[in-house]
């Protein structure tokens, strides 16, 4: 598991959170986890805030058309001196 590390939260919240903590029978971190728990377990995982990856690896470039062998023969300028000329 990971651990995650909030700063910086202003004393009502603390006080409001550890009070429903306490309602609850739990403590601060086990109240807070379980807020986490249940704000994210509805949100489907294209609405993330995370966005997906483009690729799924590195490895998917493999799939992608090879360049011919007419490549740079129609290309002339394309490389000069080994170097590409952008």
């Amino acid at each position: 598991m990971t651990s995650i590390t909030i700063d910086k939260i202003d004393a009502d919240l603390q006080h409001r959170l550890s009070a429903r903590a306490a309602a609850h029978g739990r403590s601060l971190v086990d109240e807070a986890r379980d807020i986490l728990r249940r704000t994210v377990k509805d949100v489907p995982e294209r609405e993330s805030l995370v966005p997906p990856p483009k690729r799924k690896s590195w490895l998917s470039l493999a799939d992608l058309p090879k360049m011919d062998k007419d490549f740079l023969a129609e290309r002339p300028n394309l490389v000069e001196e080994g170097r590409v000329k952008f």
